[in-house]
């Protein structure tokens, strides 16, 4: 796997129509065949962590304004989330 680029910043996941305020780490890689782009939420409370997990769609909202649909893989409770980036980012 080679990393291509990381995106760093505070972005906003959105679900079930309301927002969350997070900073965010993607990494997106390539190996031979495939693109992944594999991310980090951080900052968020376990309420909110909650509530974006049980939604059947969530959006994150970059700091450059792209949206991509993501999906929470789980994390620690209060802790860091991990997320995959299901559409495709710009540029890549």
């Amino acid at each position: 796997m080679i990393v291509i680029k990381r995106l760093e910043g505070s972005g906003t996941f959105i679900a079930k129509g309301k927002e969350f305020a997070s900073d965010y780490r993607v990494v997106v890689s390539r190996t031979a065949d495939r693109i992944t782009n594999e991310g980090v939420a951080t900052g968020l409370e376990l309420p909110d962590i909650m509530e974006i997990q049980t939604a059947s769609s969530v959006t994150l909202r970059m700091q450059d304004g792209q949206e991509v649909d993501v999906a929470f893989l789980g994390g620690r409770l209060d802790g860091p989330q991990r997320f995959m980036v299901n559409t495709r980012i710009a540029g890549f």
